[in-house]
């Protein structure tokens, strides 16, 4: 199952890009303790969390990175009850478009395998989308 949602932010395509790639801004609006990153395609992401008091690590590869423009990676989590293989892996997918006066973002979520699943990330993204809007805003 695909999930999609978008949001605009009165920021530039830039600041949006910067908060979704940089280590030391995604801990600002996303849920995570530590992020690593290669910032680069084809590097390696890791996201560093914890769920109900539950740790969990996302090991992730990017498999697009273009400032200002778009981002993505595939990554398997220790929280989905899945052996780590290709198969398992999720796709987390930005498209950024830059506005007159605001960004307009979209995020793709793919290869989910359940609905529990996909209900409950359409509820979480909705979420991460108004801190991430929130934040980028209350700075500009």
């Amino acid at each position: 199952m695909t999930l999609e949602k978008s949001v605009s932010i009165a920021v530039t395509s830039d600041a949006v890009f910067n908060a979704l790639t940089s280590p030391q801004e995604i801990v600002k609006h996303f849920p995570f303790e530590a992020v690593t990153s290669d910032c680069r395609e084809d590097g390696e992401i890791t996201f560093q969390g914890a769920v109900n008091g539950v740790p969990f690590t996302d090991y992730g590869r990017i498999t697009r990175f273009e400032p200002g423009k778009a981002f993505a990676y595939r990554y398997w989590s220790t929280n989905h009850g899945t052996e780590r293989r290709p198969e398992n892996e999720l796709e987390v997918r930005y498209e950024i478009v830059a506005g007159q006066d605001q960004t307009h973002l979209k995020v793709v979520q793919d290869r989910i395998s359940s609905p529990d699943y996909f209900d409950m990330m359409n509820t979480a993204w909705d979420h991460l989308l108004g801190a991430l809007k929130q934040n980028l805003e209350s700075r500009s």
